[in-house]
């Protein structure tokens, strides 16, 4: 029998650790499948919803390193109790004190991407260029033009903390402009809508660290709010969103929706089984090709042989 730090709980993944925690209680109920879309539980799968799926062999603890468990805290609250009305700039400073408050609004200097932004761009084609930037506001981004297309890349704008207030304010304001329209009930295009607004809202990158966590609650948010799906288990969910287009990351939320679906009927994360990351990779090759000295993206797993199988022991899939 396996010791009490290693016992097997029942959303498929092995306790590393020993004594009770919230996301890891082997107690949890199962999924709630009966529930309206603002109302569903993902029982003790949930920590899916914001863990990328590239990490899902290392369960909710794969970010302890970098403080994530308010994060995950912070979720329950993004799920269910949220109201109902259009989000809005209180709501959004709300959910950023709970999930990132350790991160204020960036400064002036700060030039986020500087370090690999440019050997990104410059391995991508310019069809793939002017895609990745297309619904861009022309101030977020930054420029640097050599000779040719080729060797065009961009970094989000430096920008003083009251101008990003400003514009985050505006895309805000946009995308609530947006939804409406469109039918409530034409969800694709609901979809495209919200993902323009996340990929702004990246290039923006309003807050000294943490945005890709608070983008993902976001996601989350929204997909209920508008009546969308239940959630969207992601992958790649990080720095790619800077190098494909609206149309693409529309195309990834849906499969994220899928997988999520998924792990609700079968209460263990889908992105455990290597099939299904084989075809996400095979459906979103990577438009750059580039490594910025950290595990991230399509970008960086398209183009390595990862074949540690190690982890995925430590779940048990459910057919």
């Amino acid at each position: 029998m396996l010791a009490n730090s290693q016992q097997q709980d029942e959303r498929g993944v092995k306790s590393t650790r020993s004594g009770d925690h919230s996301l890891l209680n082997q107690n949890s109920p199962s999924p709630n499948l009966t529930a309206t879309t603002k109302q569903v539980d993902f029982g003790a799968v949930k920590w899916g919803l914001l863990i990328d799926g590239k990490d899902a062999t290392k369960g909710p603890y794969a970010y302890d390193h970098s403080g994530f468990s308010t994060a995950l805290e912070s979720l329950d609250f993004v799920l269910h109790h949220t109201g109902s009305n259009d989000l809005t700039w209180e709501l959004i400073i709300n959910i950023h004190s709970r999930c990132c408050s350790a991160y204020d609004f960036r400064l002036s200097g700060m030039e986020p991407m500087s370090d690999f932004g440019c050997g990104c761009f410059q391995s991508m084609t310019c069809k793939s260029k002017e895609d990745a930037i297309a619904s861009i506001p022309e101030d977020f981004l930054r420029a640097f033009q050599g000779e040719g297309c080729q060797s065009k890349c961009y970094f989000p704008h430096e920008m003083a903390s009251q101008e990003v207030k400003k514009n985050l304010f505006n895309i805000l304001e946009q995308y609530n402009q947006d939804a409406k329209t469109v039918p409530h009930e034409d969800k694709k295009q609901q979809t495209l809508i919200l993902a323009r607004f996340l990929r702004r809202l990246a290039w923006l990158h309003p807050f000294q660290d943490g945005n890709g966590r608070f983008r993902t609650l976001m996601l989350q948010r929204e997909l209920r709010h508008r009546d969308i799906a239940h959630g969207a288990f992601m992958y790649n969910n990080n720095r790619d969103i800077y190098f494909i287009s609206n149309d693409v990351y529309a195309a990834k939320i849906e499969e994220g929706i899928k997988m999520a679906s998924l792990a609700l009927e079968t209460n263990s994360n889908p992105w455990v089984i290597e099939s299904h990351v084989k075809a996400h990779l095979d459906r979103f090759p990577s438009t750059a090709h580039c490594h910025e000295g950290g595990e991230w993206g399509s970008v960086n797993f398209h183009n390595s042989n990862n074949n540690d199988t190690t982890a995925i022991s430590y779940f048990e899939t459910k057919q």
